[in-house]
């Protein structure tokens, strides 16, 4: 909730990964909801972000994975899906936001290589 109200005040530009919306779509399979609830779902949260801002979606391209597969291979502690959100947040230099300690202790390091 902090993340959307510091982009409401334009403290930040919000940037969501293509591959969050791939893990949450996923994870809600996975846990046995229907096509049309999970619709609803991001009908939902589509709605709950835009009520605090207008969100930028980069884009997933081969070298956000050729670096996925790098990070993955360099730091076994990242989940496939982590590998990507530390990928794209190092290769586009986005501010990473998360509550996941791990991945922002691994792009801290890589920035600093």
């Amino acid at each position: 909730m902090r993340v959307l109200e510091e982009a409401r005040n334009n403290n930040i530009v919000l940037h969501v990964s293509p591959a969050a919306l791939i893990e949450l779509a996923l994870y809600l399979k996975s846990r046995g909801l229907s096509y049309n609830e999970i619709s609803e779902v991001f009908e939902a949260l589509n709605d709950s972000i835009l009520y605090y801002t207008i969100p930028y979606y980069p884009k997933l391209t081969l070298k956000h994975l050729r670096y996925a597969a790098e990070l993955q291979s360099k730091y076994s502690e990242l989940t496939f899906f982590d590998s990507i959100h530390a990928s794209i947040a190092l290769t586009d230099k986005l501010v990473y936001y998360d509550l996941d300690t791990t991945v922002k202790k691994i792009i801290e390091y890589e920035k600093k290589r």
